[in-house]
Protein backbone atom coordinates (compact mmCIF):
# COMPACT_ATOMS: atom_id res chain seq x y z
CA UNK A 1 0.00 0.00 0.00
CA UNK A 2 1.13 3.43 -0.87
CA UNK A 3 0.04 6.42 1.63
CA UNK A 4 0.81 9.66 1.50
CA UNK A 5 0.57 11.36 5.59
CA UNK A 6 0.29 15.32 5.90
CA UNK A 7 0.53 16.64 8.77
CA UNK A 8 1.49 20.31 10.30
CA UNK A 9 4.28 19.22 12.87
CA UNK A 10 5.66 16.05 14.65
CA UNK A 11 9.43 17.13 16.22
CA UNK A 12 7.64 19.57 19.10
CA UNK A 13 6.45 18.81 22.76
CA UNK A 14 2.46 18.61 21.89
CA UNK A 15 -0.69 16.34 21.77
CA UNK A 16 -1.07 15.98 18.10
CA UNK A 17 2.81 16.04 17.50
CA UNK A 18 2.61 13.14 19.41
CA UNK A 19 -0.26 11.17 17.89
CA UNK A 20 1.67 12.08 14.15
CA UNK A 21 4.75 10.51 15.34
CA UNK A 22 2.69 7.56 16.92
CA UNK A 23 1.42 7.14 13.04
CA UNK A 24 4.43 6.85 11.76
CA UNK A 25 5.88 4.34 13.92
CA UNK A 26 2.30 2.99 13.04
CA UNK A 27 2.78 2.79 9.46
CA UNK A 28 6.81 1.95 9.49
CA UNK A 29 5.75 -1.27 11.32
CA UNK A 30 3.58 -2.83 9.17
CA UNK A 31 5.29 -4.72 6.02
CA UNK A 32 2.58 -4.10 3.53
CA UNK A 33 3.34 -0.21 3.40
CA UNK A 34 4.70 0.04 0.25
CA UNK A 35 6.10 3.60 -0.18
CA UNK A 36 5.21 6.41 2.77
CA UNK A 37 5.30 9.87 1.86
CA UNK A 38 5.72 12.33 4.68
CA UNK A 39 4.68 16.13 4.70
CA UNK A 40 4.89 18.43 7.43
CA UNK A 41 4.25 22.26 7.22
CA UNK A 42 6.32 23.46 10.26
CA UNK A 43 8.98 20.72 10.78
CA UNK A 44 12.49 21.53 10.13
CA UNK A 45 13.58 17.86 10.74
CA UNK A 46 11.70 15.05 12.22
CA UNK A 47 12.91 13.41 15.94
CA UNK A 48 12.45 9.97 14.62
CA UNK A 49 15.15 7.97 11.94
CA UNK A 50 13.13 7.78 9.09
CA UNK A 51 16.34 6.21 6.89
CA UNK A 52 13.87 3.45 5.73
CA UNK A 53 13.83 2.99 1.83
CA UNK A 54 10.44 2.94 1.74
CA UNK A 55 10.11 6.85 3.02
CA UNK A 56 10.04 9.96 1.23
CA UNK A 57 9.61 13.28 3.12
CA UNK A 58 8.77 16.78 2.30
CA UNK A 59 9.71 19.16 5.33
CA UNK A 60 8.63 22.60 4.37
CA UNK A 61 9.52 24.22 7.98
CA UNK A 62 7.09 26.55 8.05
CA UNK A 63 7.40 27.93 4.22
CA UNK A 64 4.15 27.54 2.58
CA UNK A 65 5.43 29.19 -0.50
CA UNK A 66 6.97 25.52 -1.14
CA UNK A 67 4.25 23.28 -1.10
CA UNK A 68 3.42 23.22 -4.50
CA UNK A 69 6.70 22.04 -5.25
CA UNK A 70 7.46 19.57 -2.34
CA UNK A 71 4.47 17.35 -3.59
CA UNK A 72 4.85 14.80 -6.10
CA UNK A 73 1.55 15.31 -7.64
CA UNK A 74 2.52 12.40 -10.37
CA UNK A 75 2.27 9.64 -7.96
CA UNK A 76 -0.81 7.57 -7.41
CA UNK A 77 -1.27 6.92 -3.55
CA UNK A 78 -3.59 4.13 -2.33
CA UNK A 79 -4.12 6.49 0.78
CA UNK A 80 -4.19 9.91 1.47
CA UNK A 81 -4.22 11.07 5.84
CA UNK A 82 -4.68 14.27 6.87
CA UNK A 83 -3.68 14.40 10.05
CA UNK A 84 -5.51 17.75 10.75
CA UNK A 85 -8.21 19.62 9.81
CA UNK A 86 -5.31 22.47 8.48
CA UNK A 87 -3.88 20.04 5.76
CA UNK A 88 -7.16 18.64 4.22
CA UNK A 89 -7.24 20.55 1.47
CA UNK A 90 -3.68 19.48 0.39
CA UNK A 91 -4.89 16.02 1.04
CA UNK A 92 -7.95 16.48 -1.46
CA UNK A 93 -5.85 17.78 -4.01
CA UNK A 94 -3.63 14.74 -3.87
CA UNK A 95 -6.49 12.41 -3.55
CA UNK A 96 -7.74 13.37 -6.43
CA UNK A 97 -9.63 11.88 -8.67
CA UNK A 98 -10.71 8.32 -6.62
CA UNK A 99 -8.11 7.63 -4.02
CA UNK A 100 -9.48 7.53 -0.23
CA UNK A 101 -9.09 11.17 1.83
CA UNK A 102 -9.00 9.98 5.19
CA UNK A 103 -9.19 13.26 7.30
CA UNK A 104 -8.39 13.17 11.11
CA UNK A 105 -10.66 15.13 14.27
CA UNK A 106 -9.04 16.31 17.33
CA UNK A 107 -10.85 18.65 20.02
CA UNK A 108 -12.00 22.20 19.36
CA UNK A 109 -10.85 23.03 16.18
CA UNK A 110 -13.37 20.15 14.61
CA UNK A 111 -16.33 21.72 17.43
CA UNK A 112 -17.08 24.72 15.23
CA UNK A 113 -18.76 25.40 11.79
CA UNK A 114 -15.70 25.35 9.38
CA UNK A 115 -15.46 27.71 6.82
CA UNK A 116 -12.82 28.55 3.75
CA UNK A 117 -9.87 25.68 2.77
CA UNK A 118 -11.06 23.52 5.90
CA UNK A 119 -14.37 23.11 4.91
CA UNK A 120 -13.16 22.87 1.05
CA UNK A 121 -10.87 19.96 1.97
CA UNK A 122 -13.16 17.74 4.73
CA UNK A 123 -15.60 17.72 1.88
CA UNK A 124 -13.34 15.74 -0.14
CA UNK A 125 -12.93 13.30 2.85
CA UNK A 126 -13.49 9.77 2.37
CA UNK A 127 -14.03 9.69 6.38
CA UNK A 128 -13.33 11.08 9.44
CA UNK A 129 -11.27 9.52 12.04
CA UNK A 130 -12.37 11.58 15.53
CA UNK A 131 -10.31 11.10 18.62
CA UNK A 132 -13.54 10.76 20.97
CA UNK A 133 -17.14 10.42 20.83
CA UNK A 134 -17.44 14.11 22.13
CA UNK A 135 -15.36 15.23 18.80
CA UNK A 136 -17.80 12.70 16.47
CA UNK A 137 -20.89 14.51 18.92
CA UNK A 138 -19.85 18.05 18.34
CA UNK A 139 -18.31 18.16 14.53
CA UNK A 140 -21.65 16.69 13.58
CA UNK A 141 -23.52 19.26 15.60
CA UNK A 142 -21.45 22.66 14.24
CA UNK A 143 -21.30 20.98 10.33
CA UNK A 144 -24.43 19.24 9.80
CA UNK A 145 -22.97 18.56 5.95
CA UNK A 146 -21.45 16.19 6.67
CA UNK A 147 -22.98 13.97 8.55
CA UNK A 148 -23.45 11.75 5.65
CA UNK A 149 -19.86 11.21 6.00
CA UNK A 150 -18.71 8.05 8.46
CA UNK A 151 -16.85 9.24 11.45
CA UNK A 152 -14.51 6.41 13.13
CA UNK A 153 -13.85 6.46 16.75
CA UNK A 154 -10.12 6.70 17.01
CA UNK A 155 -9.15 6.71 20.47
CA UNK A 156 -5.60 7.74 21.25
CA UNK A 157 -2.92 6.34 23.23
CA UNK A 158 0.69 6.49 24.75
CA UNK A 159 3.36 4.87 22.88
CA UNK A 160 6.16 5.91 26.14
CA UNK A 161 4.55 7.16 28.86
CA UNK A 162 7.15 8.99 31.36
CA UNK A 163 6.19 6.61 34.08
CA UNK A 164 5.20 3.44 33.82
CA UNK A 165 5.06 2.66 37.33
CA UNK A 166 2.50 2.96 40.31
CA UNK A 167 3.30 5.75 41.98
CA UNK A 168 1.74 6.07 45.82
CA UNK A 169 3.38 9.02 47.55
CA UNK A 170 2.70 8.37 51.34
CA UNK A 171 5.09 10.48 53.03
CA UNK A 172 6.02 14.40 53.30
CA UNK A 173 3.27 16.96 52.01
CA UNK A 174 1.05 15.70 49.72
CA UNK A 175 1.32 17.18 45.75
CA UNK A 176 -1.52 17.74 43.12
CA UNK A 177 0.10 17.46 40.23
CA UNK A 178 -1.43 19.67 36.89
CA UNK A 179 0.25 19.21 33.30
CA UNK A 180 -0.93 21.65 30.96
CA UNK A 181 -0.56 25.00 28.65
CA UNK A 182 -1.61 28.36 30.47
CA UNK A 183 -2.94 29.91 27.34
CA UNK A 184 -5.40 32.90 27.05
CA UNK A 185 -7.54 30.75 24.61
CA UNK A 186 -7.23 28.09 27.48
CA UNK A 187 -8.52 28.88 30.60
CA UNK A 188 -11.13 25.90 30.31
CA UNK A 189 -8.09 23.91 31.87
CA UNK A 190 -8.69 24.47 35.35
CA UNK A 191 -6.21 26.61 36.47
CA UNK A 192 -8.18 29.27 37.98
CA UNK A 193 -10.51 26.77 39.78
CA UNK A 194 -7.95 24.91 41.29
CA UNK A 195 -5.60 27.88 42.40
CA UNK A 196 -8.72 29.91 44.00
CA UNK A 197 -9.71 26.33 45.99
CA UNK A 198 -6.03 25.98 47.32
CA UNK A 199 -6.64 28.57 50.63
CA UNK A 200 -9.44 25.69 51.90
CA UNK A 201 -7.18 22.82 50.73
CA UNK A 202 -4.56 24.21 52.60
CA UNK A 203 -6.72 25.09 55.74
CA UNK A 204 -7.86 21.59 55.66
CA UNK A 205 -4.03 19.88 54.96
CA UNK A 206 -1.76 21.86 56.04
CA UNK A 207 1.26 22.05 53.45
CA UNK A 208 -0.44 19.79 50.82
CA UNK A 209 1.16 21.58 47.37
CA UNK A 210 -0.34 22.36 43.85
CA UNK A 211 2.31 21.99 41.49
CA UNK A 212 1.34 23.44 37.84
CA UNK A 213 3.63 22.50 34.76
CA UNK A 214 3.78 24.41 31.57
CA UNK A 215 4.22 27.87 30.33
CA UNK A 216 2.06 29.99 28.14
CA UNK A 217 0.38 33.69 27.85
CA UNK A 218 -1.71 33.24 31.12
CA UNK A 219 1.27 32.31 33.31
CA UNK A 220 2.12 36.13 34.73
CA UNK A 221 -1.43 36.70 35.47
CA UNK A 222 -2.05 33.08 37.22
CA UNK A 223 1.14 34.19 39.25
CA UNK A 224 -0.14 37.38 40.41
CA UNK A 225 -3.39 35.97 41.33
CA UNK A 226 -2.07 32.73 43.11
CA UNK A 227 0.63 35.88 44.68
CA UNK A 228 -2.09 37.95 46.18
CA UNK A 229 -3.98 34.88 47.78
CA UNK A 230 -0.69 34.21 49.53
CA UNK A 231 0.14 31.09 48.20
CA UNK A 232 3.59 31.88 46.92
CA UNK A 233 4.99 28.49 48.84
CA UNK A 234 2.02 26.18 48.40
CA UNK A 235 1.40 26.77 44.40
CA UNK A 236 4.73 25.75 42.49
CA UNK A 237 4.55 27.24 39.01
CA UNK A 238 7.24 24.89 37.50
CA UNK A 239 7.44 26.14 34.09
CA UNK A 240 8.22 23.79 30.88
CA UNK A 241 9.92 20.88 32.47
CA UNK A 242 12.06 17.74 30.70
CA UNK A 243 11.25 14.57 30.14
CA UNK A 244 13.51 13.25 33.14
CA UNK A 245 12.01 16.59 35.16
CA UNK A 246 9.08 15.70 34.21
CA UNK A 247 8.83 12.18 35.25
CA UNK A 248 9.87 12.78 38.85
CA UNK A 249 6.78 15.27 39.05
CA UNK A 250 4.56 12.22 37.81
CA UNK A 251 6.88 9.94 40.84
CA UNK A 252 6.23 12.53 43.77
CA UNK A 253 2.27 13.77 42.92
CA UNK A 254 -0.19 12.22 44.82
CA UNK A 255 -3.42 13.24 42.52
CA UNK A 256 -2.74 14.32 38.73
CA UNK A 257 -5.99 17.48 38.63
CA UNK A 258 -6.93 19.26 35.69
CA UNK A 259 -10.94 19.91 35.76
CA UNK A 260 -10.76 20.47 31.78
CA UNK A 261 -14.40 21.22 30.48
CA UNK A 262 -13.16 21.36 26.64
CA UNK A 263 -10.21 18.25 26.34
CA UNK A 264 -10.96 16.56 22.79
CA UNK A 265 -9.26 13.54 24.60
CA UNK A 266 -6.47 14.39 27.06
CA UNK A 267 -3.57 12.61 26.67
CA UNK A 268 -2.16 14.08 30.25
CA UNK A 269 -4.46 12.02 31.70
CA UNK A 270 -3.06 8.73 30.04
CA UNK A 271 0.71 9.76 31.10
CA UNK A 272 -0.86 10.01 34.84
CA UNK A 273 -3.35 6.71 34.32
CA UNK A 274 -0.02 4.76 33.63
CA UNK A 275 1.88 6.10 36.30
CA UNK A 276 -1.04 4.89 38.68
CA UNK A 277 -1.88 8.66 39.87
CA UNK A 278 -6.11 9.03 40.37
CA UNK A 279 -7.16 11.95 38.50
CA UNK A 280 -9.59 14.68 38.58
CA UNK A 281 -11.21 15.50 35.34
CA UNK A 282 -13.98 17.93 34.25
CA UNK A 283 -17.07 16.28 33.66
CA UNK A 284 -17.69 17.86 29.47
CA UNK A 285 -15.87 17.31 26.87
CA UNK A 286 -13.96 13.93 26.13
CA UNK A 287 -12.40 13.64 29.33
CA UNK A 288 -14.91 11.01 30.85
CA UNK A 289 -14.25 9.15 27.61
CA UNK A 290 -10.83 8.52 29.10
CA UNK A 291 -10.90 8.82 32.96
CA UNK A 292 -13.88 6.98 34.81
CA UNK A 293 -15.99 8.17 37.51
CA UNK A 294 -15.41 6.47 40.20
CA UNK A 295 -13.07 3.79 39.03
CA UNK A 296 -9.76 5.78 38.49
CA UNK A 297 -10.80 9.02 39.52
CA UNK A 298 -13.58 11.80 39.79
CA UNK A 299 -15.52 13.57 37.15
CA UNK A 300 -16.62 17.12 38.07
CA UNK A 301 -17.52 20.67 37.47
CA UNK A 302 -14.95 23.24 38.40
CA UNK A 303 -17.86 25.40 38.61
CA UNK A 304 -18.43 23.66 41.64
CA UNK A 305 -16.54 24.31 44.13
CA UNK A 306 -18.21 22.54 47.14
CA UNK A 307 -18.09 19.14 45.41
CA UNK A 308 -14.57 19.75 43.77
CA UNK A 309 -13.75 20.35 47.57
CA UNK A 310 -14.69 17.17 48.40
CA UNK A 311 -13.86 14.50 45.63
CA UNK A 312 -10.14 16.10 46.28
CA UNK A 313 -10.03 15.78 49.75
CA UNK A 314 -11.36 12.57 49.47
CA UNK A 315 -8.09 11.58 47.63
CA UNK A 316 -6.21 13.24 49.71
CA UNK A 317 -7.59 12.03 52.96
CA UNK A 318 -7.35 8.47 51.88
CA UNK A 319 -4.13 6.79 50.85
CA UNK A 320 -5.85 3.84 50.19
CA UNK A 321 -8.53 4.99 47.95
CA UNK A 322 -5.50 7.07 45.79
CA UNK A 323 -4.18 3.88 45.21
CA UNK A 324 -6.97 1.80 44.45
CA UNK A 325 -8.29 4.35 42.10
CA UNK A 326 -4.43 4.79 40.24
CA UNK A 327 -3.78 0.87 39.79
CA UNK A 328 -7.59 0.53 38.40
CA UNK A 329 -6.52 3.75 36.48
CA UNK A 330 -3.24 1.97 35.79
CA UNK A 331 -4.64 -1.20 34.10
CA UNK A 332 -7.22 0.78 32.01
CA UNK A 333 -4.02 2.36 30.21
CA UNK A 334 -2.44 -0.84 29.27
CA UNK A 335 -6.04 -2.91 28.42
CA UNK A 336 -7.31 0.38 26.21
CA UNK A 337 -4.95 2.95 25.85
CA UNK A 338 -1.57 1.16 25.13
CA UNK A 339 0.24 1.46 21.91
CA UNK A 340 -0.82 -2.16 20.42
CA UNK A 341 -4.21 -1.44 20.59
CA UNK A 342 -3.84 2.18 19.06
CA UNK A 343 -1.57 0.74 16.24
CA UNK A 344 -4.15 -2.18 15.07
CA UNK A 345 -7.17 0.63 15.57
CA UNK A 346 -4.83 2.37 12.45
CA UNK A 347 -4.34 -0.40 10.26
CA UNK A 348 -8.12 -1.68 10.75
CA UNK A 349 -9.37 1.89 9.42
CA UNK A 350 -6.51 1.88 6.49
CA UNK A 351 -7.31 -1.38 5.20
CA UNK A 352 -4.56 -2.97 6.28
CA UNK A 353 -4.54 -6.46 7.80
CA UNK A 354 -3.67 -7.14 11.74
CA UNK A 355 -0.47 -8.74 12.20
CA UNK A 356 0.37 -11.30 14.96
CA UNK A 357 1.47 -8.98 17.96
CA UNK A 358 4.44 -11.75 18.60
CA UNK A 359 5.79 -10.08 15.45
CA UNK A 360 6.30 -7.11 17.70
Amino acid sequence: MRIAMLMTQAGTHGGIELVNRMVLASLLEHPEVEKLFVLSLNDHQLPMPLDDPRVQTALLGGRRSQLVASIPWLRRWDRVLAMHLAVASVGRLMALPRTPLHVVLYGIDAWMPLAGHQRWGASGATDFWSISQCTIDRFSEANPGFRKTPNHLWPLALRDPLLVRPSHQSSGPLRVLLVGRMNIQERYKGHDELIDLWPAILERFPGTQLRLVGGGDDLERLQEKSNRLGLQQAVQFLGRLTDEQLREEYRQAAVFAMPSQREGFGLVYLDAMAAGLPCIAGDQGAAGEVVQDGETGFLVDPSDRDKMFLLLSRLLENGGLRQTLGEQGHRRWQSEFGFDRFRERTWKLLGLPTLDRRMH
